[in-house]
């Protein structure tokens, strides 16, 4: 089962879904062999198109979606696809520049 992460702008309009960015995370077993492995997989990551200049994507996954693929002790993120979140959105880029992002873990 994965972990979900998310962005809400709860001033948007009634009229607009409130999410305006999201990620999945999800924990892969692995068996090369004789080795078992755990690895983490981000996934389904999306942006409102009003939101992509917002750095939105970058943010989770460098304050939420690394970080706690750290701490459970993945060793391996597999990420398809990377080439075209990082080099299209600058990820690593400017990341001491973003005020962090709040954690809410209320239903």
């Amino acid at each position: 089962m994965g972990e979900y992460a998310l962005v809400e702008d709860r001033a948007r309009t009634t009229h607009k879904n409130p999410i305006v960015a999201c990620v999945t995370r999800h924990r892969l077993e692995v068996y090369f062999g004789s080795v078992d492995r755990a690895f983490g997989k981000p996934e389904l990551i999306a942006t409102d198109p009003e939101y992509r200049s917002g750095d939105w994507v970058r943010r989770l996954m460098l304050e939420m979606v690394h970080p706690e693929l750290d701490t459970r002790g993945d060793v391996l993120q597999f990420m398809p696809g990377i080439h075209l979140l990082y080099a299209s959105s600058a990820v690593i880029e400017n990341k001491d520049t973003l005020p962090p992002l709040v954690k809410d873990t209320e239903p």
